[in-house]
């Protein structure tokens, strides 16, 4: 008795629905039925278009593509240079241009360009046709005729540009560079630039390129790209009379904390004016690390 008991309580639980619930299961099997036929009854309004595999039209669909892909790449100019003459890019008609080498499509297109408002103002402007090879476009260039016929007659040649002298590189001297200086310089951007002349400032000069790693952004690798393309004058360099620095001064530093700048200005007025430079690590909350790093730059008044 108690398992039966407990198989009917357990179908009650799990079989016996609410109205509403039914309600719910019926609309579901509604969608799930509509789901599964309507591919079916697609096919059934709309039958598929059966697809003509014949020899005779792949064969058709094969000469119409090779059709399109032999006008649309340029012909190559037949005969010898002595077949060639005088044009002007900006009013040849498309048989000029075919006569020339050009092929029928790209023909058209040159014309399509000049109606649209297109120019060709020098004869080098022939590279830009789409699709064209650029030697075949070479051997023309001494026979293009514009308006300006002194200056582009048969005497142009492609070889011939007048090639733009490089400027000659000047190193960039760190301690006196500006923003445009630096900013020639590979990896350096404007904000790197700023971030170089700040810190610059901040600590009085560069005596060593490598003080610029100390500068977040620039690593080894990128001071190894610089190499040869910087360096420092030590003349330039500003030093700290530590005598007669204030302390709105003296927390510039990029090397010193700002407690450590007070303890250096504190230590100075209890035991007088530092007789020796050396007598600054006398300061207890001056680490050596940062004495060293301040050391090239600390001076007596």
């Amino acid at each position: 008795m108690k398992g039966i008991k407990r198989t009917s309580h357990f179908l009650k639980q799990y079989f016996v629905f609410s109205k509403s619930e039914r309600k719910g299961i019926y609309v579901l099997l509604v969608l799930i039925a509509i789901a599964l036929f309507a591919p079916m009854l697609y096919k059934w309004v709309f039958p598929p278009e059966p697809i003509d595999f014949s020899i005779t039209t792949l064969v058709a669909a094969k000469e119409k593509q090779e059709s399109y892909l032999n006008d649309s790449l340029p012909q190559p100019i037949e005969g010898s240079s002595n077949s060639l003459f005088y044009f002007n890019p900006n009013t040849a008609d498309s048989a000029t241009l075919i006569s020339l080498g050009f092929a029928a499509k790209t023909a058209r297109n040159i014309i399509n360009y000049r109606n649209k408002g297109g120019e060709f103002k020098k004869p080098e402007d022939l590279y830009r046709i789409f699709n064209v090879d650029s030697n075949f476009i070479s051997t023309l260039l001494p026979y293009v005729q514009l308006d300006k016929e002194e200056e582009y007659q048969s005497q142009f040649k492609p070889n011939q540009y007048a090639t733009k002298e490089k400027k000659a590189f000047v190193p960039v001297e760190l301690n006196t560079a500006d923003s445009l200086q630096l900013v020639e310089l590979y990896g350096i951007g404007p904000k790197m630039a700023s971030k170089i002349i700040d810190y610059r400032n901040r600590l009085g000069g560069f005596f060593r390129v490598e003080q610029l790693t100390e500068i977040w952004g620039i690593d080894e690798f990128l001071l190894e790209e610089l190499n040869g393309k910087i360096y420092v004058d030590v003349s330039k360099v500003r030093y700290l009379p530590i005598n007669s620095i204030t302390y709105d001064e003296l927390k510039l530093n990029p090397y010193l904390r700002f407690k450590t700048a007070s303890a250096i200005i504190n230590y100075r007025k209890h035991h007088g004016a530092f007789k020796r430079v050396e007598d600054l690590k006398q300061v207890i909350l001056l680490p050596d690390s940062s004495y060293q790093k301040l050391l090239p730059y600390l001076k007596l008044d």
